[in-house]
């Protein structure tokens, strides 16, 4: 065969791939491949649950997770992920509200908890401005793992709402959407829930149903 032909048909073939994404949209451009990019929070992931999620999700399914560790804000703006784990709800719900992502689905919660000496050296017992103000207001918060109730005072609140976020690919090319479709319904199946909820680090249970 002609390579001369062959050169003309190899660029017919991408001119009209091109002006079919163009014609059709981003979402066309979708992948079904068994790989599975997940932006997930630093907290996630230095609690072990992910240790225990990953690998029972990747032997269940066809797909193989790659895991971005950052917070929840850069999640929210990585745009080359597929699926998003993150704890902070009012930017999750301008995420989906602003086309970024499809549907937000609640699939755990945890405590944060304050605590501190009797002497109360930072003056901030009982202050709730703590849990909604900057670090400045708290001045130097540190976060800790309970083992005994030994402490002058102890605040707790639950605020650590952690969410699935699939990423819309009518806004990024290239996104594995049934992967984080299928990734998004495990985390909620009876399965992955069992999994979430039977997690313990020292004895101790760090997450609960997102419902209670």
């Amino acid at each position: 065969m002609d390579r001369g032909k062959v050169a003309i048909s190899m660029v017919n073939h991408r001119i009209i791939l091109f002006f079919l994404s163009v014609l059709i949209g981003p979402s066309a451009l979708a992948t079904d491949s068994d790989l599975l990019r997940v932006a997930t929070t630093t907290s996630i992931r230095s609690s072990g649950l992910l240790d225990v999620l990953v690998p029972a999700f990747e032997q269940a399914s066809v797909y193989k997770l790659e895991l971005a560790i950052v917070g929840t804000g850069r999640a929210l703006r990585l745009g080359k992920v597929d699926v998003i784990l993150a704890h902070a709800p009012a930017s999750e719900q301008l995420f989906v509200e602003c086309g970024w992502g499809v549907e937000r689905q609640p699939i755990m919660r945890n405590n944060f908890v304050l605590v501190g000496p009797p002497a109360d050296p930072a003056g901030i017992r009982g202050n709730a401005e703590c849990w909604g103000g900057t670090k400045k207001d708290c001045r130097n918060r540190v976060r800790v793992r309970i083992k005994r109730r030994r402490f002058g005072y102890s605040q707790e609140r639950t605020s650590g709402l952690d969410s699935v976020i699939k990423v819309n690919p009518k806004r990024h090319a290239g996104i594995n959407f049934n992967g984080s479709k299928a990734f998004s319904d495990w985390l909620q199946s009876e399965k992955g829930q069992q999994l979430i909820l039977n997690y313990r680090l020292d004895g101790e249970q760090l997450f609960f149903s997102p419902g209670l």
